[in-house]
């Protein structure tokens, strides 16, 4: 596995949607941290869109292997 930077950003299509996650392939990195991410903490982002504009969002900061939000046992 080598991970690298998608230069030029990812496509998504009209009526389509791209999945950040294990079996996807592509995931987030948060580079040059200017403290450590501390577990149960919420980091604010946001996301960049071509033509749609700016969307912000709020991170959760969970453990490695922690389940995401579709995975969270009820």
């Amino acid at each position: 596995m080598c991970m690298r930077e998608v230069r030029g950003g990812l496509e998504i299509k009209p009526g389509h949607e791209l999945a950040l996650n294990l079996n996807s392939g592509y995931h987030l990195m948060f580079m040059n941290l200017r403290q450590p991410l501390i577990q149960g903490d919420r980091l604010k982002g946001q996301l960049r869109f071509e033509k749609a504009g700016s969307v912000n969002i709020e991170y959760r900061i969970d453990s490695v292997g922690a389940p995401g939000p579709q995975q969270q046992r009820h």
